[in-house]
């Protein structure tokens, strides 16, 4: 339902003034897999309210959104709360010191609703080791903060660690796409452009 909720586009637009693209789902386009068949979840906020009613909520529901103070974070927070409010869900903000909140959701007791995080590839590209971060139980609650705990997932990011065959990683990596795709443990909501600047005499730089 709160995928559904969140008009995606709208959420770049106002929060990094369009520099931003939607994402497919939960891997950033850095990755060097990319899935089949790999599409966002439309804006449908009848079908998030049609969502809400049949898991029981026909009236919404009241929850916590934990965002650091980082300015984008702060932003995306108050158009969160605006774009969930119109399908019943009340969303009552807090603001925390990155440090205090990282705390606050890695300290094991897991009693929160939704938070605000950023999460991308430096230097890896590997989809494997992105996913093995955020959804394996055994991540729970050093990287995984979600704290999602799926053996079938479990499973299948030990067989594509473990292969060094390309085209089998690719198959078990597509398998946890489609995995991760049924389950929905996270809202990828927006991949920020990074911007750079140089001298206009430097050579060698691409957009």
């Amino acid at each position: 339902a709160v995928q559904y909720a969140i008009n995606k586009e709208a959420y770049g637009q106002v929060v990094y003034q369009g520099k931003s693209a939607v994402p497919f789902g939960p891997l950033v386009p850095a990755s060097s897999f990319t899935p089949r068949d790999a599409a966002p979840y439309p804006y449908d906020p009848a079908k998030a309210k049609e969502l809400l009613k049949e898991a029981g909520y026909p009236d919404g529901f009241t929850a916590e959104l934990w965002t650091g103070n980082l300015q984008d974070n702060v932003n995306g927070a108050t158009v969160l709360q605006s774009m969930l409010a119109q399908v019943g869900i009340k969303v009552n903000v807090q603001v925390f010191e990155p440090g205090a909140l990282l705390a606050q959701i890695t300290k094991g007791d897991g009693n929160y609703d939704f938070y605000i995080a950023q999460w991308g590839m430096q230097t890896n590209r590997s989809a494997g080791d992105y996913w093995f971060s955020l959804f394996y139980s055994g991540s729970i609650p050093s990287s995984n903060w979600a704290r999602f705990s799926d053996k079938e997932l479990d499973g299948l990011l030990d067989k594509g660690q473990a292969s060094l065959d390309l085209d089998e990683r690719n198959g078990i990596f597509q398998q946890i796409w489609d995995r991760l795709t049924a389950l929905n443990p996270i809202v990828p909501l927006v991949v920020p452009d990074e911007l750079y600047g140089a001298r206009k005499n430097i050579g060698g730089i691409e957009n």
